[in-house]
């Protein structure tokens, strides 16, 4: 599987387009990944979870990132859907997707996939929508 996310995902998330605001974005290294992150968004970025805030906390995507250690990619996501009280998770564009609600009652529309030659997996949750997640999403990859 390609290192890059496939662009698809956010419009499977989305259902719509986002275009992407002129904000300059900054390629950032957290461990097992890289992101471009937008100018002006925050990031929290503890052992294998990493949070990226938009401006006003009116969007957020969290990221799970950590070794497969042998299991399948459907075992990691039924247990992580599990975990999360989410619906049963679909095979989708080179992984699976899912949905749960925060404790704040929002949808979060989830994507879990992984680099079986890397032995790592990488889960997506996202909470809002904001003109730029399209393109931090996109940017995700997992480091060699």
């Amino acid at each position: 599987m390609g290192k890059k996310l496939l662009a698809c995902f956010a419009v499977v998330l989305f259902s719509m387009v986002f275009a992407a605001a002129g904000a300059e974005a900054a390629k950032k290294d957290f461990g097992a990944i890289t992101a471009d992150v937008p100018d002006g968004w925050t990031v929290e970025d503890s052992d294998n979870q990493i949070a990226f805030m938009a401006p006003g906390n009116e969007a957020a995507l969290t990221i799970i990132a950590g070794a497969t250690e042998g299991a399948a990619l459907k075992d990691l996501a039924q247990e992580m859907s599990k975990e999360l009280g989410g619906s049963a998770p679909k095979e989708s564009d080179g992984g699976y997707e899912f949905s749960f609600k925060n404790p704040n009652g929002v949808e979060c529309p989830t994507f879990i996939t992984a680099d079986e030659d890397l032995g790592m997996f990488m889960c997506i949750m996202i909470a809002g929508e904001h003109p730029q997640m399209a393109a931090l999403v996109n940017s995700l990859e997992f480091k060699e």
